[in-house]
């Protein structure tokens, strides 16, 4: 059923989509190209007053970490470094160099690591150098403050991810209605939603720290997208290609649980996972369903009654994504956190409480919506309207929580040092006792 211009060659349209996705590969991708590490024990303690300069200060983890940016090591007195070199990770252990024969005085060390999901983490600790000392303080910060490009990007990659996966499934609801009248406007928004993903990927991944899993999972993320975006703006003229491009979108769902704190230690190894990527494709349902109700049925539907049979049909299989989004974010939200009272003194917990707001909130807009629907009011599309940049709030609250530290993990303590943790603190311990750094 192709147009007269696809018997002759592509259309310009399909071809300037095309070069946008190559151009932007080129502009983007080459910038691009476990679980939260936590603090098991620093040598020297902070507090600690030495008898004899050390010659490194080593940070030791219950996890591999690698060396983040900012490490520094400086005198109290004078603020000047007193490093010998830069800092270094070698599995677990995070080691500071420092100068020989450092003089008596007080000095603040602060470290700085990415873990595997690609969180960076910093903290400082202070000690001195000769017998009698008081205890020190640190003179150096060690805040961590969330980057606004960063949630800007995460808003982007997240978006284009659901909106994706959102639009397959509507896609395949609509098919046996719509037919082929779909192909063009499908195609279409999941071009520029796999567009969308693969610039917030891209630019995350230019950040992430080389090596971790976040990493690891954002190139791939950024290939399957480019190849998604390649595959919809061919559709349009070759319809073997939009199952491609509806393929690489569902794919695409599994990178978030994939990347972040699913995969930690102290998650449940299976049920996290799970969880993660329930919760992430039923947001998808949901998001990008709304989107393809505004976007593709007025341009693909003739008949009014086939735009109501086919939102009656997406909106059964909403109503099931909505309590699967529920149940799942209830799920995560218990491994994610500890105590009940983080929810209120963590900042991950007053995040995690913002968005269950905004939750409810969308919950009685989609309640309208559906009454709606039903009435046949002329309202409908400006209060789907609505409920979409709901949900978009919601997941710019998600850009937030997955760069704060799970409530669980708020608290300061000492992990046990047992297992491959204690060789690496003898490890530690021997290092320091040579003298190397």
């Amino acid at each position: 059923m192709g147009s007269g211009k696809a018997s002759t060659g592509y259309p310009r349209q399909t071809v300037a989509r095309a070069l946008a996705v190559l151009v932007l590969a080129g502009l983007l991708y080459p910038a691009a190209a476990s679980a939260h590490a936590r603090l098991a024990r620093t040598t020297p303690a902070d507090g600690a007053v030495l008898v004899h300069a050390p010659r490194a200060v080593a940070v030791v983890f219950d996890d591999t970490i690698r060396a983040g940016s900012g490490n520094a090591v400086v005198a109290n007195s004078s603020r000047s470094s007193v490093l010998a070199g830069p800092a270094a990770a070698r599995g677990r252990v995070l080691t500071l160099p420092l100068e020989h024969g450092l003089r008596p005085g007080d000095y603040t060390a602060r470290w700085s690591i990415v873990s595997e999901d690609g969180h960076r983490e910093r903290g400082v600790l202070a000690f001195a150098v000769g017998r009698g000392s008081p205890s020190p303080q640190p003179v150096l910060t060690a805040s961590t403050p969330l980057g606004t490009r960063d949630i800007v990007l995460r808003m982007l990659y997240y978006l284009g991810v659901l909106v994706a996966a959102g639009t397959t499934v509507f896609w395949l609801l609509a098919r046996p209605l719509l037919g082929a009248r779909l192909r063009r406007p499908v195609a279409g928004l999941l071009f520029t939603s796999l567009l969308t993903a693969f610039v917030g990927a891209s630019g995350l991944a230019a950040d992430a720290a080389h090596g971790t899993r976040f990493a690891h999972v954002l190139v791939a993320a950024v290939l399957v997208a480019l190849a998604g975006a390649a595959a919809a703006a061919l559709a349009p003229v070759s319809a073997p290609f939009l199952p491609i491009a509806g393929a690489c979108a569902i794919v695409l769902t599994a990178a978030p649980a994939l990347a972040g704190h699913a995969l930690d230690r102290d998650q449940p190894r299976i049920v996290a996972p799970a969880l993660d990527l329930a919760h992430t494709f039923a947001a998808a349902v949901w998001l990008g369903g709304l989107v393809a109700a505004l976007w593709v049925l007025p341009r693909a539907a003739r008949e009014t009654w086939e735009r109501r049979a086919v939102l009656r049909r997406f909106a059964s299989v909403a109503v099931v994504a909505v309590c699967v989004l529920a149940l799942s974010g209830i799920g995560r939200a218990a491994t994610e956190l500890g105590p009940l009272h983080q929810l209120w003194t963590t900042s991950y917990g007053r995040a995690l409480l913002v968005k269950s707001a905004a939750f409810v909130v969308l919950l009685a807009v989609a309640a309208v919506n559906r009454t709606l629907l039903e009435r046949r009011s002329p309202l409908f599309t400006r209060s789907v309207a609505a409920e979409i940049v709901a949900v978009a709030a919601v997941v710019a609250v998600v850009g937030i929580l997955t760069q704060l530290r799970p409530g669980r993990e708020a608290p300061r303590r000492e992990v046990g040092t047992t297992g491959l943790v204690q060789q690496h603190l003898d490890e530690a311990g021997r290092i320091l006792e040579r003298g190397q750094p």
